[in-house]
């Protein structure tokens, strides 16, 4: 509903409202219009104009706007009603002219001649592409190398064709050893050579999507002054602690102190220490197996068992290898650095802890496959009583009804029978089933079968 006056416009066959007025009306000139004594003041959308600008300024370097310079703005009191007049813009390409419309006017998003895009999958673990890291853009297979005190570590990740080359030049490794790091289908190894030991290890991973557990690869070749590591970036320890001595010249300094055998003690320390979240997270499955293994749902307790069985017997058929390769090599260590007195029963100290580490960690698996053997063999015994006693209940059944089942079956047949005439043989007969029935219940219990 409209209170006040409207003026109309009449034209051919159409009728147009113009100037309606009403002295109701909540519209206000002062604020609906933009001259320079309304209420509205130009100068504050100078900033919505440069923050829908950002578009434009991080495109126009792309475009050939050559490099960016801030665009001035004058704020001036004689500018009043336009908030501040645009002095300058970011000067256009001197060797490409803006593309522009049929129109005339210059499109922000409009399609021009730009530079090649580059686009990088950065896959975790995946070969042959690219990690991301916070200052830079790695391709994966390419060496990065970290050294200090004269002691090198050359970090290969996702090795390639390209990167076996890297290391044939750079090193007077034997071919086998070569040929071993592109094949990740070895078994773990320690071989031993005049200037280098060549080493394969396989350490555990979990996927929790599937709730498996594989096996990943990592190539060590140790020399008396460099560690050279190749492996696929599955294993989280491995990448973290080469992004730390990357950063932190303190640990870099205390782990490089040592020399190459301190910092090969310390990379297989970081693998196997990684080992322990999985025999914990292990321990913690079968734990809730334990409390759940007197639950009616016994099929879900069986998958239960099941799916902890393979992630055991899949983590020990990858750890019990390694536990001879560390034994080999803490003796094989030795006599390559051929270190005596105090510095040989340190070194030793130190890969005898990666014994015992490695060691530990199997005992563990040990451990945890008899408890769920253990485990498994309980479920069964339960599982086999309750199908026992289901047996039983419906025997029962089945053998009382057999006798109910005979009479019914006699006096159904269309042959004369005692007393089929009388008037009360029904209830006769329903009485004498009922007292059969009640028998073989007393019969039952007193056999101690009920």
């Amino acid at each position: 509903m409209f209170a006040g006056e409207i003026g109309e416009a009449l034209r051919t066959a159409l009728h147009v409202v113009v100037g309606p007025r009403s002295p109701h009306s909540l519209y206000r000139e002062d604020c609906g219009t933009f001259d320079e004594a309304s209420v509205y003041n130009q100068r504050d959308a100078l900033g919505f104009i440069k923050l829908f600008g950002l578009a434009t300024k991080v495109r126009a370097p792309i475009t050939g706007g050559g490099q960016h310079n801030e665009t001035n703005w004058r704020d001036e009191p004689g500018a009043a009603g336009r908030g501040g007049e645009l002095l300058s813009r970011a000067p256009a390409s001197p060797t490409r002219p803006p593309h522009r419309r049929s129109g005339g006017r210059m499109g922000i998003f409009e399609r021009r001649d730009l530079p090649a895009t580059t686009v990088r999958r950065i896959p975790w673990g995946a070969r042959g592409r690219t990690k991301l890291t916070p200052d830079r853009v790695i391709p994966l297979g390419q060496p990065t190398v970290v050294e200090h005190t004269g002691i090198r570590w050359i970090n290969i990740e996702c090795p390639t064709p390209a990167s076996v080359e890297y290391l044939r030049q750079n090193f007077d490794f034997h071919e086998p050893d070569l040929e071993d790091v592109l094949d990740t289908l070895q078994q773990p190894k320690c071989d031993e050579y005049d200037d280098y030991l060549s080493l394969v290890l396989q350490f555990p991973i979990h996927s929790k999507l599937t709730r498996t557990t594989v096996s990943t690869e990592v190539d060590i070749f140790v020399g008396r002054d460099y560690v050279i590591t190749l492996h696929d970036t599955r294993l989280k320890p491995l990448v973290r602690l080469f992004d730390t001595m990357e950063r932190e010249p303190e640990q870099r300094e205390e782990i490089f102190g040592g020399g190459a055998e301190y910092l090969l003690h310390s990379i297989i320390d970081q693998l196997l220490d990684y080992c322990i979240p999985i025999t914990r997270r292990i321990s913690q499955r079968i734990a809730e197996i334990d409390e759940m293994i007197f639950d009616r749902n016994s099929l879900r307790t069986i998958e239960e068992i099941a799916t902890a069985r393979r992630d055991i017997i899949a983590t020990r058929r990858i750890i019990k290898p390694q536990v001879q390769i560390i034994t080999q090599l803490d003796r094989r260590v030795r006599l390559f650095f051929k270190q005596r007195g105090e510095e040989e029963e340190e070194l030793e100290a130190y890969f005898g802890d990666l014994v015992d580490k490695v060691a530990k960690i199997y005992d563990l698996l040990d451990d945890a496959k008899e408890v769920v053997d253990a485990l498994s063999a309980t479920t069964d015994s339960l599982t086999s009583h309750r199908l026992n006693e289901v047996i039983k209940i419906l025997t029962i059944f089945s053998v009382i009804m057999l006798p109910l089942t005979l009479i019914s079956s006699i006096y159904g047949m269309n042959v004369p029978l005692p007393q089929q005439e009388h008037p009360l043989s029904f209830t006769f007969l329903m009485l004498f089933m009922a007292m059969v029935s009640a028998l073989m219940v007393l019969f039952f219990r007193w056999r101690r079968w009920l």
